[in-house]
């Protein structure tokens, strides 16, 4: 059940559960720190403590959405939020206990299942509401702010409460990552799940400041629960190389995010399409037809094992590219693992690829 907290306002909670300084922004960028009575006097938006969550917010970016959790019978949340000059809405369910979070000073502390467990929740409720997956919630508006109607609800939630309403899975969206993969190290493996959320997410977002700030924080949750537990010996990378590598990939992503041609880097994605054959055919045309098909698979397995080693050298350059590192065919060849004559024999391919990356730089 709920618990509804009457002896302080959901007003004084929420301003008590921040840390001593708060980082702020007038705009969803977050580029201000200062002691909490300037942040909730001159802010927009709240970064949140970096290691927990007291709130589990939904960004519903259409107008009048700030009711969905009425028509889709929801708990009614602590905090409702009304942009004035769009109405589009966002809400935010009190927790009565934090989920702590993973970063750089309790890493070592932290119950990732429960981590797990309050992303799992919150999935469902942005399936649930059809809530932007691209809020992290890492901020949230400030509720103190004229640019917002704001609505108090003073009751906060148990999180298995909360559950009870929606579909709660353990796989959800692109947050799911390869792994079974194998990775060189943790820039690596840090690396491709930066990609692997910025290509699913960014047509989402209108702002490249909102993306690479996203990113960061996804990544700096990522390092702390999965690059540190994968990589225990050496723990997790230090913020600074999560902030490289969010830049790097935030840039390139947006750079390329409208070309058609830019999901095929990475993927894929052609078949056959063969059709059934026919039954009614004699056996000599079956035959016939039999071969003319392995014959065609054979093509198509050559071009596909050509595709394929494109697509690890490819990979192998925009990860020496990210790194400011040589694009010379020895380094290619090295850190693609593939023979340095092979990657030869792809070099007009390679000068079309690095020519784009160069021209996405300027």
């Amino acid at each position: 059940m709920p618990t509804i907290v009457s002896s302080i306002s959901p007003q004084e909670r929420f301003k008590q559960h921040f840390d001593r300084t708060i980082r702020w922004g007038s705009g969803k960028v977050i580029d201000n720190c200062s002691l909490p009575d300037e942040a909730f006097e001159k802010s927009n938006y709240l970064l949140f403590p970096k290691s927990r969550r007291n709130y589990l917010c939904l960004d519903l970016d259409w107008e009048g959405g700030v009711s969905v959790w009425m028509d889709e019978g929801l708990p009614q949340p602590t905090i409702s939020f009304v942009n004035n000059e769009n109405s589009h809405g966002t809400l935010a369910y009190e927790l009565k206990k934090p989920i702590y979070w993973p970063c750089n000073e309790n890493f070592k502390k932290i119950r990732i299942s429960c981590v797990n467990y309050f992303k799992a929740v919150l999935h469902g409720y942005e399936k649930k509401t059809s809530a932007d997956p691209g809020y992290t919630n890492a901020s949230i508006k400030n509720p103190f702010s004229s640019k917002w109607k704001v609505t108090w609800h003073n009751e906060a939630y148990n999180l298995n409460y909360l559950a009870e309403f929606v579909e709660v899975s353990s796989c959800h969206g692109f947050r799911k990552y390869d792994k079974d993969k194998i990775y060189a190290g943790r820039n690596e493996e840090l690396f491709h799940i930066a990609r692997k959320w910025s290509v699913s997410i960014v047509k989402q977002f209108n702002d490249y400041d909102v993306f690479q700030e996203g990113l960061y924080n996804y990544l700096l949750e990522q390092n702390y629960s999965v690059i540190s537990v994968n990589w225990s010996s050496k723990g997790p990378l230090s913020e600074s190389e999560v902030l490289t590598i969010s830049r790097n990939v935030s840039r390139y992503i947006w750079n390329r995010k409208d070309d058609a041609q830019y999901k095929y880097i990475f993927k894929n994605y052609g078949v056959m399409n063969l059709k059934d054959i026919d039954s009614n055919v004699s056996d000599d045309d079956k035959e016939t037809v039999i071969k003319e098909r392995q014959s065609l698979g054979a093509k198509y397995v050559h071009e596909i094992r050509k595709n394929n080693t494109l697509e690890v050298i490819c990979n192998a350059i925009l990860k020496l590219y990210l790194n400011n590192q040589n694009l010379s065919y020895n380094k290619i060849s090295i850190e693609s693992g593939i023979g340095y004559k092979t990657v030869l024999k792809y070099k007009s391919q390679i000068i079309m690829f690095k020519n784009r990356l160069l021209e996405s730089k300027s």
